[in-house]
């Protein structure tokens, strides 16, 4: 069985090297490994050709225009010829057990989706940590329970191996032009599956160590959440196959369009950005009014304090939100100016 490794790249020069030996060096030998560079402006490029160069199973796809992640995954979807796609962020790494074990599950069983557990990697050993996104009973929960699990809270693109014929009768694919493409994604392809396993291993680890306050604040490009929510709303409600998954997907639009892209507008900027906020807070209302009878949202507001307190003040005292923020990020670029 050929596995296709999609890794899409772009000016990642610094730290490519860690993720291309990661996959190289897989147990799993049958591979081909497609390397789309996403018109990187640095050194980019000439790494990947050094791979092409000593290894065989390395191919390079060069775009000529910029169309983000989304895009160069697609485009390695498209010039894939494996049974199977694996896709990683060029500045992540693989275990080197991590395609054996993935692909071990299909022997006899042809999933479409096999997932792991992986681990977010700090500077700090000591602040690393094994993440698990879900509930999911994999010995006794049916297909349909799995599902509703997994869609509440689903995991990114890049810790599942999934069929390359699954995309192609899916017909699914990443939207390009746009961050947070796995935002729209995930959630279709969960949707649609019917076979979906687990491997109970951290075969994954999330790169943590490149963030910074420089990297993450005051970016535009984390409006694109936006957009990709609004894309997924609009195709869930506009498509009856996606009904009986309604109640899960419409808790996670919640999530990500209104909760996490209002809050983010405070703890990722400076000055925050309040209008902002409220603007996304007022289209949501207008969007899903009745959000507050999902039981998801409901279940989570009784459970957990924090998070009623969160909602709560945002949605009827943002002012507490801006203030608390303003002097919080204040403080954050202060120290970083000292540095």
């Amino acid at each position: 069985m050929l596995v296709s490794v999609v890794i899409p790249i772009y000016n990642m020069s610094d730290i490519l090297n860690k993720c291309l030996d990661s996959i190289s060096s897989q147990s799993y030998e049958n591979i081909e490994v497609i390397c789309v560079n996403d018109c990187s402006t640095d050194s980019s490029l000439e790494i990947i050709q050094e791979y092409v160069n000593k290894d065989a199973r390395f191919r390079c796809i060069d775009l000529k225009t910029n169309i983000k992640q989304g895009g160069a995954r697609n485009a390695g979807i498209s010039h894939a010829s494996g049974d199977y796609i694996f896709f990683i962020d060029s500045d992540d790494w693989a275990e080197e057990n991590l395609i054996e074990e993935l692909a071990s599950k299909v022997k006899n069983v042809p999933y479409e989706i096999i997932y792991c557990d992986y681990s977010t990697r700090f500077n700090k050993p000591e602040l690393d940590k094994v993440v698990v996104r879900n509930t999911v009973n994999w010995d006794v929960d049916n297909i349909y329970e799995i599902k509703k699990k997994l869609l509440v809270k689903p995991s990114p693109i890049w810790s599942a191996l999934y069929s390359a014929d699954f995309f192609t009768k899916s017909k699914i694919r990443f939207p390009e032009g746009v961050f947070y493409e796995d935002n729209y994604v995930v959630p279709l392809l969960l949707c649609k599956a019917e076979r979906i396993k687990k491997v109970q291993k951290c075969l994954m680890n999330y790169n943590m160590k490149n963030v910074s306050v420089t990297r993450t604040f005051n970016n535009d490009s984390f409006f694109d959440r936006l957009k990709t929510a609004k894309l997924l709303h609009e195709k869930v409600s506009s498509e009856p196959e996606f009904d009986m998954y309604r109640t899960e997907l419409d808790f996670y639009i919640f999530e990500i369009f209104l909760l996490n892209s209002s809050i983010g507008c405070y703890r990722k900027f400076y000055p925050v950005r309040d209008a902002e906020a409220k603007a996304i807070i007022d289209d949501y209302f207008i969007l899903n009014s009745d959000f507050v009878s999902n039981p998801y949202y409901i279940k989570k507001v009784k459970s957990n304090f924090f998070y009623r307190c969160y909602t709560l003040v945002l949605f009827n005292s943002r002012w507490v939100v801006r203030l608390l923020y303003s002097i919080k990020n204040f403080l954050l670029f202060s120290s970083q100016r000292l540095k």
